[in-house]
């Protein structure tokens, strides 16, 4: 599973499409899939995920349920996500209730 993960974040860092069906959807999937790696895989693994996590948790263009997925895998990845601290501090006021949760749950 852990090959899968750079095929994966590659996917990620090209831009969002909202106005193409299915672009979201699938975006959103790719996140639940690192989600879901997260509990099974050494944090190492993850880790190269980050920066695209943290454009999706930064951008406007996917949906609130990536942008929330997102936090909370950006959020566990204990020291790997350092570099994005400010950004997961800013999302605990974000004004998307999902987003907000998934960012504090990850981090308490």
């Amino acid at each position: 599973a852990a090959i899968a993960v750079p095929t994966m974040t590659q996917s990620l860092m090209a831009p969002s499409c909202p106005s193409v069906p299915g672009a979201v959807r699938a975006r959103t999937s790719t996140v639940f899939a690192l989600a879901d790696l997260q509990d099974c895989l050494p944090e190492d693994c993850i880790a190269p995920a980050a920066p695209a996590l943290a454009s999706i948790l930064a951008g406007t263009g996917d949906g609130e349920g990536a942008r929330a997925l997102a936090a909370f895998v950006l959020g566990r990845l204990g020291e790997h996500a350092l570099p994005f601290a400010l950004l997961l501090g800013q999302v605990v006021s974000d004004p998307a209730p999902q987003v907000r949760m998934s960012v504090i749950g990850a981090l308490g």
